[in-house]
């Protein structure tokens, strides 16, 4: 079996390797997955890579018509080449834990490593495979490059597991021509099962009342994958809670007690193993708010608590399509997690470098002629709101109200605050708002408010919405 070069090499990619078409898919990839586990690991400043495992799993969930994702999106991109000739036949975006750890203090201070597994058609043919960074500059560099043949005895194929019962709950075609959602049960025991199903269904329900999701229910396969875990409910580090769970999923990932984060990439892919996904749903059996989403890795959500249906669909925004979050004023645990004077890749926020030009600006098309850019609105205003409508639920904490009292309190809040930018002149309007993507200022997003923006089971803005409808597209083959 190849081994793995350790070694970071600073090689930029040739700008004229000659891509597939989308015709020669099939004449390069049998249809089954190759999945590659590996650690990844480094600090702040560096990163590696070190070979674990090559896989064989039956299925592939992507369509058999591109040999390469039509979205330039994530920190990092797995690409399949020909041997040989260099031809590239597979690429695919993507973000991990590790990227998001490297931008918190902690990666400044010390080494971490990271077990990650990655999944690409299986070839008919010898190819390599490499992985790519996105430098904070936006330039990729080649990270890691494996040569892979397809006969290697030494690539395991194993069976999946078949003591996990899994459940369809929707099923509309073969996976290459769906859109494959997957959910799995984290910190729910062998007799929680039954709740862990009713928690999944009504979760779902209302992610297809949401467009564009109600309107393209058709396009996508759900299934439900019942893992076991040995004690309820996942660790709660602040509290001192621990418990053994199916994938060891964990609140106050890098110091936010709202982040919940599965860790070990490879423990969860074992758990789906066989189940081909392209959209993974870790559903965690607990009350308190939480969550969290990472571009075609996964996302996370609590089942229990009143916000729960909110977080769903938007972690699932950051995860499906790599939606950036549009609000600022937050608390989140990264530094610089944007760089100054860098656009960034996701589809929904901007440095805005091309000014008041709408042919620069990605969603020009849709701003229409008499709007300016940047796009005036009274955000000293909101931030006074916003500041006035914390200190309230913070002294309803102080103050020991109940939880639910605190949760009507905050939706009335919520309802206040959106009907504030409801009453504003640009409401309705796309354009360039300052304020998103954690910072206040040199960052814009296309709407006054969104799923994105807004702690609020609202509707997607007309941005957003059309990149997960050309998601849903490039996935269901249209």
């Amino acid at each position: 079996m190849p081994r793995c070069l350790t070694v970071l090499l600073l090689v930029l990619l040739p700008a004229t390797r000659a891509a597939a078409q989308p015709g020669d898919f099939e004449a390069a990839f049998r249809p089954a997955t190759l999945r590659i586990d590996f650690y990844h690991g480094g600090t702040a400043a560096e990163e590696f890579y070190i070979l674990d495992a090559l896989r064989e799993e039956p299925g592939w969930a992507g369509p058999p018509t591109a040999p390469a994702s039509p979205f330039d999106r994530g920190r990092y991109q797995v690409r399949v080449e020909e041997a040989g000739s260099g031809r590239l036949l597979f690429a695919c975006g993507y973000d991990t834990v590790f990227g998001e750890w490297q931008t918190v203090p902690e990666a400044k201070e010390r080494r971490r490593v990271f077990r990650e597994a990655i999944a690409v058609p299986f070839p008919r043919h010898a190819v390599e495979v490499s992985i790519h960074i996105r430098e904070r500059s936006g330039r990729r560099r080649e990270a890691c490059r494996w040569k892979v043949d397809p006969e290697d005895a030494g690539i395991r194929r194993d069976p999946p597991p078949g003591d996990l019962k899994r459940v369809v709950v929707l099923e509309n075609g073969p996976p290459a021509r769906k859109v494959d959602l997957v959910v799995v049960a984290e910190g729910y025991t062998a007799e929680q099962m039954g709740r862990f199903e009713a928690d999944a269904r009504r979760l779902l329900a209302t992610f297809f009342s949401v467009s564009p999701f109600a309107e393209r229910k058709a396009d996508f396969n759900v299934t439900l994958v019942c893992a076991p875990s040995v004690q309820p409910g996942i660790d709660e580090p602040a509290r001192g809670r621990f418990s053994r769970t199916a994938a060891e999923a964990s609140f106050h990932s890098f110091g936010l007690p709202r982040y919940v984060l599965v860790q070990d990439h490879v423990r969860l892919r074992d758990l789906v193993a066989g189940v081909p996904y392209d959209a993974l749903v870790v559903l965690v059996n607990s009350e308190r708010y939480g969550g969290g989403g990472i571009y075609n890795w996964f996302l996370t959500v609590t089942a229990g608590n009143p916000w729960s249906p909110y977080v769903f669909v938007h972690e699932f925004g950051h995860a499906f399509a790599g939606l950036a979050d549009e609000y600022y004023s937050s608390a989140v645990a990264y530094e610089d997690f944007y760089p100054a004077g860098v656009e960034p890749v996701a589809p929904n926020i901007t440095r805005l470098a091309g000014g008041s030009e709408r042919g620069r600006l990605k969603w020009g098309d849709l701003v229409a002629e008499d709007t300016p850019l940047p796009t005036p609105w009274p955000r000293e205003r909101y931030d006074a709101l916003v500041a006035g409508q914390r200190k309230q639920v913070t002294a309803a904490r102080e103050a020991g109200q109940t939880e639910e009292a605190v949760h009507a309190l905050e939706a009335r809040l919520n309802a206040e605050r959106r009907a504030f930018l409801v009453g504003l002149e640009g409401h309705g309007k796309v354009g360039a708002f300052e304020g998103g993507g954690y910072v206040a200022r040199g960052i814009y997003r296309p709407y006054l408010d969104c799923i994105m923006f807004s702690k609020a089971l609202g509707p997607f803005c007309p941005v957003c919405r059309r990149e997960l409808l050309r998601v849903i597209d490039h996935l269901s083959g249209r």
